[in-house]
């Protein structure tokens, strides 16, 4: 996949068995054609988050860019804002594939965070709490 298309789209899914609390998805890859980071999303179902996660990284490689936007206009006039960090082992947002893929106990990541439908993000005031959407270092 990665060689055909130069990332590929990972899932992580919360299972009743499983010690992850939600579903998100990353881009492993990215890093390997020169782009800063790889790209996640969290909160969202997967096929939705592959979507977008796989138009900003065409984007990115289409454009000759290695940083992600810091942020990506969607339809209807929402907008995702970035946040860089990168992901402690053990943390919620464990990239274990990116991980072996790039043979590296830390990898770096642009994570795309959504707004609710009045437009607010997980860090403004009013944000629905019920929205489950871990961000940045508090993932």
């Amino acid at each position: 996949m990665i060689r055909d298309h130069g990332w590929a789209i990972q899932g992580v899914f919360a299972t009743e068995t499983s010690d992850q609390r939600w579903d998100f998805a990353y881009t492993v890859g990215l890093m390997e054609r020169g782009c800063t980071a790889e790209l996640v999303m969290t909160g969202i179902p997967m096929n939705t988050a592959a979507v977008i996660l796989n138009e900003i990284a065409a984007a990115i490689v289409n454009s000759g860019e290695k940083i992600p936007p810091a942020e990506y206009p969607l339809p209807g006039g929402y907008v995702l804002k970035a946040v860089a960090f990168t992901p402690r082992q053990g943390s919620d947002i464990h990239l274990g594939v990116a991980r072996a893929y790039y043979d590296r106990p830390d990898v770096p990541v642009v994570q795309y965070v959504w707004p609710d439908k009045e437009h607010r993000y997980p860090w403004d005031d009013g944000w629905d709490p019920e929205l489950l959407q871990p961000y940045g270092i508090h993932a």
